[in-house]
């Protein structure tokens, strides 16, 4: 027996009725599901803060939502330490490259450690409102001698081990920070170039201009258009540059 065509017409749209009820239902479980696994890979302790090769704590950060972070694809996340992508958004960082001729294992003990802990000072005197050191490096820079009483003693210094990315020369290490998202302001300094008063002062003007970039010159000896250690630049501003 045929049914009615009104009858018909109705069974097709209670069973559409049911079938967009139990897609809706599937997905919201599948996003739950993912929610709540993304929850459990979470870190829950305070591993960020201790390196394998070291054996003292780095101060705890700030709480933050690792939401933000595990959004960020893992080759932009990763472009530091686990610290440093702890730290979260809106970092401002002094950048600069730490490498040493293979040759010679000793040098890190010569005028190049001297020049690292005159920065790190400089840093601490001139800018320390909230700016991060980060220093990358080969690995002629040892864990146990340098890195690691270093990173436990201050808080603002981040080492990054560039081994992983010799595809990059390591002149150009320094200027990483510029691609990392979780960066609001990157400057790229040299080792051996003190920071001063003078500087700073450059940096407030330019900030509260909300200027992208940002170039000094200095001596009469500067006629370089932008020295590679006497830059920054501002990604938040405009992400897409």
């Amino acid at each position: 027996m045929r049914l009615p065509l009104w009858l018909t017409n109705r069974r097709r749209f209670l069973s559409l009725i049911y079938l967009c009820l139990l897609v809706s239902l599937i997905v919201f479980l599948i996003f739950h599901i993912i929610d709540h696994t993304c929850n459990l890979e979470q870190p829950s302790t305070d591993h960020y803060r201790r390196r394998p090769e070291c054996k003292c704590d780095r101060n705890p950060l700030p709480t933050i939502d690792l939401k933000l972070i595990s959004k960020i694809p893992k080759n932009q996340s990763d472009l530091c330490s686990d610290y440093a992508t702890r730290r979260g958004p809106n970092q401002r960082i002094i950048s600069i490259s730490l490498y040493g001729p293979k040759e010679n294992k000793r040098f890190a003990n010569n005028s190049t450690m001297y020049f690292l802990h005159e920065l790190i000072n400089d840093v601490n005197k001139f800018f320390s409102d909230n700016f991060i050191l980060r220093i990358h490096h080969d690995d002629a820079i040892t864990y146990p001698d340098v890195i690691c009483p270093i990173e436990c003693r201050y808080s603002n210094v981040d080492f990054c081990n560039m081994t992983s990315k010799r595809y990059i020369p390591p002149k150009i290490w320094r200027f990483i920070p510029a691609g990392d998202p979780l960066v609001d302001t990157m400057m790229s300094r040299d080792l051996d170039s003190p920071l001063t008063e003078r500087e700073r002062a450059a940096i407030d003007e330019w900030l509260a201009a909300n200027k992208s970039f940002h170039a000094m010159r200095d001596h009469p000896m500067h006629v370089t258009a932008m020295l590679g250690g006497m830059w920054g630049f501002r990604p938040s501003l405009d992400p897409t540059v």
